[in-house]
């Protein structure tokens, strides 16, 4: 994809399952990805696990001076003033495991479009 070809970005799960979720969000915000006026749609349960993303890559879930204890916050500041919020809401999610286990989360979600100018 060229610099900002997109114009709508769903990252659903997504996240608390990578590496270094700031990058993700920083070349969001810096149009690499997506058009001006375009929306992001995040949905994520904040299931922070070192598995997945160092602990110091966290966008909250600790309780340190330099990150914010809610992820929401934490992915509103990686975003900058770049995003407007358009709605939030969270979402029950069903994953199944197999056939006879499933777990049910409640992810929390936004949709955010990206400033005209």
């Amino acid at each position: 994809a060229e610099l900002g070809d997109f114009d709508a970005i769903l990252a659903a799960n997504l996240l608390c399952r990578l590496a270094d979720p700031r990058a993700f969000l920083a070349r969001v915000a810096d149009g690499s990805l997506l058009r001006r006026g375009g929306l992001l749609a995040l949905m994520s349960p904040y299931s922070w696990a070192e598995v997945h993303t160092p602990r110091q890559a966290w966008l909250g879930g600790r309780a340190d001076a330099d990150t914010p204890s809610r992820s929401r916050a934490g992915v509103l500041a990686a975003l900058g003033r770049e995003f407007e919020l358009v709605h939030e809401q969270d979402v029950p999610l069903l994953i199944r495991e197999h056939g006879r286990k499933f777990q049910l989360i409640r992810a929390h979600a936004m949709v955010l479009q990206r400033c005209r100018t």
